[in-house]
């Protein structure tokens, strides 16, 4: 019985502050990350575990459950498809004007050009050369994409949509950015009416 408790407990323990940062991210994370948050866990409750064994002197400390718990952990935060990249694309506005940086339209008439005004967030020291585009259609077809480029973190950009993707299509349009690694950047989406 005190073994069974005693492994419960430790379940518990090292499993309770993953399951709280999946809970608070709202799913899974990238690989690298879940790897770094299973490796400090494991490192700092395996450093107490140590701390309290040393001090109680009720026997040798093991490593074997900080080391089990780092891969259970792992497993559990890893998203088989979230692919995340240091770069960002933010929506500073969405309109059917090519110099306004500041109108964030919801809706905007088939027969006018849609703006999308980007900005570009990352690492300071590099460059982001492409940017893939993954447009869906009010009926669902998606079109795709690609403006190339050197953008620096910081730097501001025009992405344009002209009517006769749509055709004669009402609803909802939506532009997903990625990377040419297919990491996700950023959406927007705006409604197409008559």
């Amino acid at each position: 019985m005190n073994l069974l408790l005693g492994l419960l407990v430790t379940a518990i323990v090292y499993m309770a502050i993953p399951m709280i940062m999946l809970l608070r991210n709202h799913g899974k994370f990238d690989k690298k990350k879940a790897k770094k948050i299973a490796l400090w866990n494991s490192i700092i409750l395996g450093a107490i575990f140590l701390i309290i064994t040393a001090s109680m002197g009720v026997g040798a400390w093991s490593a074997a459950p900080a080391v089990l718990y780092y891969w259970i952990n792992s497993a559990i935060l890893t998203g088989k498809e979230v692919s995340y990249s240091s770069w960002k694309i933010l929506i500073k506005a969405i309109n059917s004007n090519k110099r306004d940086e500041v109108t964030c339209q919801k809706e905007i008439s088939k027969n006018e050009k849609i703006y999308f005004h980007l900005e570009v967030v990352g690492k300071k020291s590099k460059t982001l050369t492409r940017i893939l585009v993954d447009c869906t259609l009010p009926n669902g077809e998606i079109e795709l994409d690609a403006f190339d480029g050197e953008w620096k973190n910081g730097d501001c950009l025009v992405y344009r949509c002209d009517p006769e993707m749509f055709g004669e299509e009402l609803g909802m349009f939506k532009c997903e950015f990625r990377d040419t690694d297919g990491n996700f950047l950023g959406e927007a989406s705006v409604n197409i009416i008559e």
